[in-house]
């Protein structure tokens, strides 16, 4: 799958410099959310350059090389997607959800045992940490739901192998 086509309209330096100019020095949230919905209305290519500003903003957050991550897989990249899930990780090496989208991807491609281990990675970083707790902002997800997920999939898993 390719990238969606570029909507008329500024191009890709003036977007950037618009974009630049309605940002505070450091405002990687600003810069995640704009990325966001840029991404939500299919404007793959504007998401990427404004998840790369809020990369440049965050410094150690996750969640920017997170959505870059989804971004490269929703383009067919599953190797982009991969390593911008490893820099999540290596950011917030606690940063659950790019365990679960590598584990994902490792299925996908036939690497059955790997996502086993990311899966129990998952698992184990979610021990302890409060049932309430949300995984990620804005999605509602809880750890505690989360803990449940996981749990059955490793018992799917273990009854079908």
């Amino acid at each position: 799958m390719g990238r969606t086509s570029r909507p008329e309209g500024p191009q890709r330096s003036e977007r950037s410099e618009a974009v630049s100019t309605t940002l505070e020095e450091g405002d990687w949230h600003a810069a995640w959310l704009l990325a966001r919905a840029s991404a939500d209305g299919g404007q793959l290519d504007l998401a990427e350059e404004q998840c790369q500003q809020a990369i440049t903003r965050a410094h150690f957050r996750p969640e920017p090389y997170y959505l870059l991550a989804t971004l490269r897989l929703a383009q067919g990249d599953d190797a982009g997607s991969f390593e911008a899930h490893r820099k999540a990780l290596y950011v917030d090496p606690r940063f659950v959800p790019a365990l679960l989208a590598q584990a994902a991807i490792h299925r996908r491609v036939g690497a059955q045992a790997k996502a086993h281990q990311a899966l129990l990675r998952a698992q184990r970083l979610l021990e302890g940490r409060p049932a309430d707790e949300w995984v990620l902002a804005d999605d509602g997800l809880t750890v505690g739901r989360l803990r449940d997920a996981l749990r059955e999939a490793l018992r799917a898993e273990e009854m079908g192998a």
